[in-house]
């Protein structure tokens, strides 16, 4: 069984996780920046003990908030596990597939792959499908090695497809260019979107082993709109997504979009309901990542009461910066309106874990980009 979010004893701060602990001064100017706040309660501690921050007046409204005894930056305490969690999902790109060895479990052959060549294997033809065929020479089992097209009836059209895309052109002409049915479209781009991610793989695989000190980059996030698809509910859906460039070269690296197709919304909020996680400051929620239908609610209320006078550009642009200072989370950058919803399939991410999980992707794998013609 589940443990009670808000019955479980919670440190000061969310302890680390996997050498992931970000809360901590965020001012680079400042002495503490990079140094964690302590975990433990500060109350019976020695004056000489305690740490460098304290907890904020409000930390016991949902957003646990620290501030810096030497600068007084104030900076919300977020979840590590969250964090974890949500690099777990965007780097799951880079793992690698396994080697193609002997099926036979049995066979000594079983864990040698096909590429170490004729000694252990022999190549014996192909499928009708166009499969290579080999036969093990340890155990004479025969097995084929499907192609990335095994299954398509019209694989010619994944070059022309691909390039429709990548021009933008509307879905509706691919199909009386290519001369196939939407259905082939959608399908074409699951393949193909699968495709890219394998050729990223092995592109940054390749640059976690290279070897440079130092890397330059520049980091900005794009706004996505999703329109709506029934009448009865015309209200939009809002993702954001971070990408990361390299100043020198230009090597672009993943854009990581704060949506995850994977994860049944109605599991999430079953479960939150059932470990209590909105009585939990969200620091110290199970769920901390993901925006609740609680959070959506209580986010549309907030934004009533904040709207610009629309008057001119530069009171909106002022009144923008206000909101950004007046918010509880001011690294929550992003804000749910009453014209705006939750995606129905899959769970949208709150924007600042999909931005940690962006760079600690790279600091974990200690990314760095090496010059050289192959890139």
């Amino acid at each position: 069984m589940d443990k009670i979010s808000s019955d479980i004893k919670q440190p000061r701060i969310p302890v680390e996780i996997n050498d992931i602990q970000v809360n901590f001064c965020k001012n680079p100017l400042c002495q503490n920046y990079g140094v964690p706040a302590s975990t433990e309660s500060q109350v019976k501690l020695h004056k000489s003990q305690k740490d460098c921050y304290k907890l904020s007046s409000g930390s016991r409204k949902p957003v646990t908030k620290l501030i810096c005894k030497s600068c007084n930056e104030l900076f919300p305490v977020k979840s590590n596990q969250g964090i974890w969690d949500e690099l777990q999902r965007i780097e799951e790109y880079l793992k690698e597939t396994p080697e193609v060895s002997c099926p036979d479990n049995s066979c000594k052959n079983n864990l040698i792959s096909i590429k170490l060549g004729k000694e252990f294997y022999q190549s014996f033809g192909k499928t009708k499908s166009g499969s290579s065929r080999y036969r093990c020479k340890s155990c004479k089992k025969t097995f084929s090695v499907k192609q990335s097209t095994t299954g398509q009836k019209q694989p010619h059209k994944n070059n022309l497809i691909f390039k429709l895309l990548m021009n933008k052109s509307p879905l509706r002409r691919i199909c009386e260019v290519a001369d196939v049915g939407m259905a082939t479209v959608y399908a074409k781009i699951d393949f193909l979107h699968k495709q890219c991610m394998t050729f990223v793989s092995e592109r940054e695989q390749r640059l976690i082993k290279s070897n440079i000190k130092r890397l330059y980059v520049s980091v900005d996030r794009q706004e996505y709109i999703v329109n709506w698809t029934r009448r009865e509910d015309k209200r939009n859906i809002k993702l954001s997504a971070i990408g990361s460039a390299d100043n020198e070269t230009g090597y672009v690296f993943q854009m990581n979009l704060n949506y995850d197709p994977c994860i049944s919304p109605i599991e999430i909020e079953e479960n939150a309901l059932s470990v209590n996680d909105y009585n939990a400051q969200y620091a110290y929620r199970k769920h901390a990542r993901f925006w609740l239908n609680g959070d959506y609610k209580e986010s549309v209320k907030n934004s009533r009461s904040k709207k610009t006078n629309g008057s001119s550009l530069s009171a909106d642009i002022s009144a923008t910066y206000k909101d950004a200072i007046s918010r509880d989370d001011i690294e929550e950058s992003e804000a749910l309106y009453q014209v705006q919803k939750l995606p129905q399939n899959g769970m949208q991410i709150h924007s600042e874990y999909t931005m940690y999980g962006h760079f600690f992707l790279y600091i974990n794998c200690s990314v760095v980009l090496k010059k050289s013609d192959s890139f």
